[in-house]
């Protein structure tokens, strides 16, 4: 279809209320093909969430995350799905209201979908009807997660079997506008999405199952059935997971099963420990309850995702359960980097961070899969650095960028996490933000910089204001140090970390203003520090020194005597401690990584022990510590279009990184003592404290 053609189908929903109550609505189309056509291209949004089949086939999950100034429609091609003679399409529409996932926006229920021209007949409303689940359906369930922020919605409840309205007509809503296009008339600004939501063909199968704290070991589930009686079943996949879980159950009489979700085991007192370790433990998290009202076999499948290592089912009555498998959630993030290396811990750290990584990055980054989903500057930008030197996709880190952009309020601080229903201000996020944009220039041959600068300005002005006190400090979180109430250090705004931060977004912005006036290289930063407060921390020691390394300087030495009295870097603060250290053995620093393992952690957790998440994506840093630190490859140009590679191997006797670069493969290769590396473009070689320069290609050194 036409890229941003006009649409002339209809958005339709029901003809009358609740229109922004939650519920689950199904639209449906019956037609007729004499002949499949090679493609069918269709385009089809929905508020909240919607789930398109064709002829019973899943086909498309949406649409990917924006707000209302910025709603996105997705275009696919049913061909494949279709049949001669009679077809359905039918789309279920999820609105989960007032309870839903912070990250979700919505303006009512509503849903569209347009055929190409010659099968208008498919478009919305024609002979499109619309009909309702009856009954409250979701439900607040995550009691047990302790006094933790949690606010990735409600529960589902699954009435089995369900009790459906009759069908009726749609209702036309108004006309579809596309972002930009007169009119006014419409509550979605549709924009095409960027991000993939097609479902994954692949199911993932628990390891073992546990009743009581007896082990059975399956030796297969895929048609496994287990009988529910006095006794919970609880099952095992062995690693974190975030995707669609489906159950089948068999009941001869009326009961209720509670479906609990949960990241790893807790004692009495609410400790992990051992993830592995379920004895004397419990599984406590957030649930959906599937009330079987009447005697049969019955399918449960919730229509939002679930994070879980662990599934604990809860029955009032004797009811037989058989798994079908999970359907991973949709994601675009992929890792077609590598390091090997004579160092046995270091290739299961590189594979729990990937793991990592890919469950925080949906169709937005999460900060964290289970409690939140939320995608925050300081976790994204970290998120995205590392993505640039994991794969050659750059689509999440633009649609970071543009959404953060659309947050802007009218101070000019961005907010500090969005697609968010409630706004929330953190201003060293917003300039996080300016350095993401400078990250993406460094790295992104195909990304401009250029509609950001008047945002990247405004922050600028606005965290002077802040620092002036001529606005409100908002939140000014720095880091979940012990010390610090909130996370806030001592002086706010102006405390040294931040006026560091402030520094560098400053730079950051110049080499970007720089760019698109034609400068095009990278400028030094100013010599002079900002004046240090009597509260020095690890984290302004880090920044600095992180900064200097930016322009190519060699930092500072490290002062011991500062660092002995100042609060330390936690995991989220520890990659830029890494970079500005510079470290001549950087696999001596990963022991917190090789507790994590110890303790059966299959993704890295928020913080050190006593931790609230599991999974948190602004822990997992290591891949970039080895191939930015170990193998030392860096970008030293625009787009990368020019590298640094300056190898500092350590205790390593061997080791091997490949990093997809935009042009092709960098590898760097270190065995018996030779270097070998292959480089895409030009590239400048610091090895034996001699600098070389090299047009690329492949070289033994």
């Amino acid at each position: 279809m036409e890229a941003g053609k006009p649409f002339t189908a209809w958005w339709v929903g029901s003809h009358e209320g609740p229109r922004e109550d939650f519920g689950v609505t199904e639209f449906g189309l019956d037609f007729e093909l004499q002949a499949v056509p090679k493609k069918l291209n269709v385009r089809v949004s929905g508020d909240q969430r919607f789930t398109l089949f064709v002829n019973g086939n899943l086909v498309l999950r949406g649409p990917q995350r924006g707000d209302v100034r910025h709603w996105h429609y997705h275009e696919i091609d049913i061909a494949t799905f279709l049949k001669s003679g009679s077809n359905q399409i039918t789309s279920v529409l999820t609105n989960s209201g007032w309870l839903a996932p912070m990250a979700q926006l919505s303006a009512r229920n509503a849903f569209l979908l347009e055929a190409e021209e010659a099968f208008g007949f498919l478009s919305t409303p024609n002979q499109w009807r619309f009909r309702w689940i009856l009954g409250n359906l979701f439900k607040m369930m995550n009691e047990g997660v302790g006094e933790y922020y949690i606010d990735v919605g409600p529960g589902e409840i699954f009435h089995c079997p369900s009790k459906w309205s009759d069908w009726y007509p749609v209702h036309p809503i108004c006309r579809p506008e596309l972002r930009g296009e007169p009119g006014g008339g419409s509550a979605w600004a549709l924009i095409p999405a960027s991000i993939s939501m097609i479902p994954s063909d692949e199911l993932i199968l628990p390891i073992r199952a546990f009743q009581d704290t007896r082990l059975d070991n399956f030796e297969s589930f895929e048609s496994q059935v287990t009988a529910l009686k006095d006794k919970d079943l609880i099952l095992d996949f062995g690693e974190l997971i975030v995707g669609y879980p489906t159950f089948e159950f068999n009941a001869t009489a009326l009961t209720e099963v509670r479906v609990i979700y949960a990241e790893s085991p807790v004692d009495e007192n609410g400790i992990k420990g051992d993830r592995n370790e379920l004895f004397s433990k419990e599984i406590r998290g957030y649930a959906d309850l599937v009330c079987i009202i009447e005697p049969g076999v019955f399918q449960f499948r919730p229509n939002w995702l679930r994070t879980f290592r662990y599934i604990r089912f809860v029955t009032t009555r004797d009811v037989e359960l058989c798994f079908c498998g999970v359907e991973p959630a949709e994601t675009l993030f992929s890792c077609e980097a590598s390091f090997d290396c004579d160092e046995a811990t270091v290739q299961p750290i590189w594979d729990m961070c990937v793991r990592t990584l890919k469950l925080c990055a949906g169709d937005t980054y999460y900060d964290c899969p289970y409690y939140e989903q939320l995608q925050y500057i300081g976790d994204t930008r970290l998120q995205a650095l590392i993505g640039y030197y994991l794969s050659r996709d750059r689509t999440l880190q633009r649609n970071a960028i543009e959404q953060f952009h659309w947050s802007i309020l009218e101070n000019g601080l961005t907010q500090s996490r969005y697609p968010s229903r409630q706004m929330q201000v953190i201003p060293p996020f917003s300039l996080w933000w300016i350095v993401m944009i400078c990250d993406a220039w460094m790295h992104d041959p195909g990304f401009d910089p250029k509609p950001y600068l008047h945002g990247a300005r405004g922050v600028l002005e606005a965290y002077q204001r802040v620092c002036d006190g001529e606005l409100e400090p908002f939140w000014c979180f720095g880091d979940w140090v012990p010390e610090w109430k909130w996370g806030v250090p001592p002086g706010g705004p102006n405390a040294e970390m931040h006026l560091v931060l402030f520094e560098i977004a400053k730079w950051c912005f110049g080499q970007l203003q720089g760019s698109v006036e034609g400068i095009g290289q990278i400028s030094p930063i100013s010599p002079i520090r900002p004046i240090s407060t009597t509260n020095p921390t690890e984290h302004a020691e880090a920044l600095w020194r992180y900064f200097q390394t930016l322009s190519g300087l060699e930092p500072d030495p490290w002062d011991e005597a500062i660092l002995e009295i100042a609060p330390r870097c936690t995991y989220f603060w520890q990659c830029v401690k890494h970079v500005g250290m510079q470290p001549e053995d950087y696999v001596s620093l990963l022991s917190p990584w090789r507790e994590m393992l110890s303790l059966g952690l299959t993704t890295t957790p928020e913080t050190p022990e006593p931790t609230r998440s599991d999974c948190h994506g602004w822990s997992a840093h290591p891949p970039l510590g080895l191939l930015q630190l170990v193998a030392g490859v860096t970008s030293i140009a625009p787009g990368w279009s020019k590298v640094r590679i300056a190898p500092r191997p350590g205790s390593l006797s061997y080791f091997k990184a490949v990093i997809p670069h935009p042009s092709g493969d960098i590898e760097v290769e270190l065995e018996n003592g030779n270097l070998k590396i292959v480089c895409p473009v030009y590239f400048e070689l610091l090895w034996k404290r001699e600098t070389r320069e090299f047009e690329a290609g492949s070289y033994q050194i």
